[in-house]
C-alpha cells in the first residue's frame, strides 16, 4: 500500500502502532491537562513513559472518557515496530522539521532528522502519532519539551498559541517575559522561585487567544548556561546533575523539585521585556507594543512555520491588550521579583 498521502500514511501509523501496543506486554496511559483541554497519551510500552512525561508531571490529571486529543506513542527498539517507510524526499523538509507536502489543513507532519522522531496528527480527529526510534536515543531536549510536533499543531487549532517567553507572576495575574535566547528570560523567571511569585515558565507557555488571555504552562523545565546557574547557584543545588554538556544548557525538572512554586495557569496582565544591565537596580520602562512584538516574534514564528503569517496577526492583537514594559535587569537578582510582584500587586501601575 503506497503511502503517498497524508491520509494513507496517517491510516499506516495508526496499524503500526497497534503493532507495537500488541508486541508489548505493558501498554500504558496518562492524562494531562493541558491549556484546558484533557490529553491522553497512549504508550505501546513503558520505554518513552518517563522521557514523555517527566517534563509534564505537574499537569497530570486523572483520567477521562473523552479526552481532546490522543497522542500514541512508541519506539522501534523496544517494540520492534517500525513506522511506514516515509514517501517524501529531503526537499520536502522544512527547518523546523515540517513536512511541506503532508502538512494540510486537517494534517500536521513533522520529522527531525537528527533525533529520529515522527510526529504527525490529526487535527479533525484529535489523534496523534509521536515516534522515536529508541528510547536510548532520546536528546535531553527533547525530554525537556516533549510531544512538540504533536502539541502545537493542534493546540494552534485551538485557539492557543505556542509563545517563545518565559512567564512568571500569581494566581491573580502575571506577565510574559519575552525576548530572543539569551535575553536573559531564564534567569529572570528563575529567580522569581525564591520569592513569593509563582513559576509558569522560562522559554516556553501557551496563551488562549480568547479573551480574557491567559497564559498556561505547558514544561516545568528550568535550562540554564553556566553563567546562569553561577548567577543562581539555589538552582544549580536543585539538581544533582545540572552541568551543561558540549556548550548545552543544564536542564533542572521543576516539578520534581520545587512543585509548590509552579503555577499552571494565569491571567495575563503584561508583557516584560528583560534586558540585563550592569546595574544594581533593576526598573521598568514602558515599551511599544512593536517592542513587544518584536521580541516575541524572534522565536515565536519558527515554532509552526506554515502558521507564521496567523500566528504574528494573534501576537499583533495580544500586544495591544496588555501593557509593555521592559524590565531592565539588574545585577542584584533578589530585586527582580520585587520589582514584578509591586507591579502586579500595586494593580498594575509602575
Amino acid at each position: 500500500m503506497s503511502s503517498g498521502s497524508p491520509h494513507t500514511f496517517f491510516a499506516q501509523l495508526g496499524q503500526a502502532f497497534e503493532k507495537a501496543v500488541a508486541a508489548s506486554s505493558k501498554p500504558l496511559e496518562r492524562v494531562y491537562a493541558i491549556a484546558g483541554h484533557s490529553i491522553r497519551l497512549r504508550f505501546a510500552g513503558p520505554a518513552l513513559l518517563t522521557h514523555v512525561t517527566r517534563a509534564i508531571t505537574h499537569l497530570a490529571t486523572a483520567p477521562v472518557r473523552k479526552p481532546a486529543l490522543t497522542i500514541c506513542i512508541w519506539d522501534s527498539c523496544s517494540t520492534h515496530t517500525p513506522i511506514p517507510s516515509p514517501a517524501w524526499g529531503l526537499d520536502s523538509y522544512r527547518s523546523s522539521g515540517e513536512i511541506r507536502e503532508f502538512t494540510t489543513e486537517r494534517f500536521f507532519t513533522g520529522f527531525q532528522l537528527g533525533a529520529g522522531i515522527l510526529g504527525m496528527v490529526d487535527l479533525e480527529r484529535g489523534l496523534g502519532f509521536y515516534w522515536i526510534r529508541s528510547a536510548a536515543q532520546v536528546p535531553a531536549y527533547e525530554s525537556a519539551a516533549p510531544l512538540r510536533l504533536v502539541l502545537y499543531p493542534w493546540l494552534h487549532a485551538h485557539h492557543t498559541l505556542a509563545i517563545h517567553a518565559g512567564a512568571v507572576g500569581l494566581p491573580e495575574g502575571g506577565v510574559l517575559l519575552a525576548g530572543p535566547s539569551g535575553s536573559g528570560k531564564s534567569s529572570t523567571a528563575l529567580a522569581c522561585l525564591t520569592s513569593d511569585l509563582f513559576y509558569t515558565a522560562d522559554d516556553f507557555c501557551l496563551v488562549n487567544r480568547e479573551c480574557p488571555l491567559t497564559v498556561f504552562s505547558l514544561y516545568s523545565t528550568a535550562k540554564l548556561h553556566q553563567p546562569g546557574l553561577q548567577r543562581l547557584p539555589q538552582i544549580a543545588s536543585l539538581a544533582a546533575d545540572a552541568e551543561p554538556r558540549d556548550g548545552e544548557k543544564a536542564i533542572v525538572y521543576l516539578g520534581e523539585q520545587r512543585r509548590e512554586k509552579l503555577l499552571n495557569h494565569f491571567p495575563l496582565k503584561a508583557i516584560f521585556i528583560p534586558r540585563v544591565t550592569h546595574r544594581a537596580q533593576t526598573q521598568l520602562q514602558p515599551a511599544s507594543p512593536a517592542a513587544a512584538l518584536s521580541a516575541l516574534t524572534s522565536g515565536t514564528l519558527l515554532l509552526l512555520p506554515h502558521a507564521a503569517r496567523e500566528t504574528f496577526h494573534a501576537l499583533s492583537e495580544m500586544v495591544r491588550q496588555v501593557p509593555c514594559f521592559y524590565l531592565q535587569v539588574g545585577t542584584d537578582l533578589a530585586q527582580i521579583p520585587i520589582v514584578i510582584h509591586q507591579w502586579l500587586t500595586n494593580g498594575g501601575h509602575s
